[in-house]
């Protein structure tokens, strides 16, 4: 009787166990989504020149770190000087992250921009209107900014290392409303562009 208790009882801390170590991340069908990388958006965690401490200047022994470069990481300003444009979005459809050929032209524009511009690079937010649960839109935001992102090198694949993604789902509309002509303007990319000189 004794060892049917153990087992059971060790039976159940395995189990707790088991569900203590999930982290919350989730898998997705390679069959239904093409390859994409989250969280993050632009590519592995730690890559493309990401570090563990979120970017911080490293501290090596002997030195101190200058606190401008510090600022510069947590005022979001490392990407360099912002930079004025007259970019317009791109416009998705309802429940899709594929680029519509009607936007291709603007598409062309932006690689044409960023080719003439070499020191520049180009950060593009993806976003949804308010349909959706937040998990739903984020990933759908992430989507639409990849799927740019994979357009624009389509038409320049020399621009890889100058062009990060966001997701901001459906956090930042470009209009507040709740019929179709507010939810068609935030299905969208939008594009930041920065001076890394």
């Amino acid at each position: 009787m004794k060892l049917f208790k153990y087992l059971t009882y060790s039976s159940l801390l395995a189990l707790l166990a088991s569900c203590a170590s999930d982290d919350n991340t989730y898998t997705r069908s390679e069959s239904r989504e093409p390859n994409m990388n989250i969280p993050g958006g632009s590519g592995p965690l730690y890559g493309d020149g990401d570090t563990i401490d979120n970017g911080l200047p490293p501290i090596e022994d002997g030195t101190f770190v200058n606190d401008s470069d510090i600022g510069a990481v947590l005022n979001n300003s490392e990407h360099g000087t912002p930079v004025a444009h007259d970019i317009e979005p791109v416009y998705f459809a309802f429940d899709s992250a594929a680029v519509r050929s009607a936007e291709d032209a603007k598409i062309q524009a932006i690689a044409e921009f960023l080719t003439s511009n070499p020191s520049f690079t180009l950060v593009i937010g993806g976003h949804c209107d308010e349909r959706g649960s937040d998990e739903y839109n984020r990933t759908l935001s992430e989507k639409r900014a990849l799927s740019v992102k994979e357009s624009l090198l389509s038409a320049s694949p020399d621009l890889e290392m100058r062009i990060e993604t966001v997701a901001y789902g459906e956090e930042k509309p470009a209009v507040v409303g709740a019929d179709s002509q507010s939810y068609a303007k935030n299905r969208r990319a939008e594009f930041e562009v920065y001076d890394a000189n």
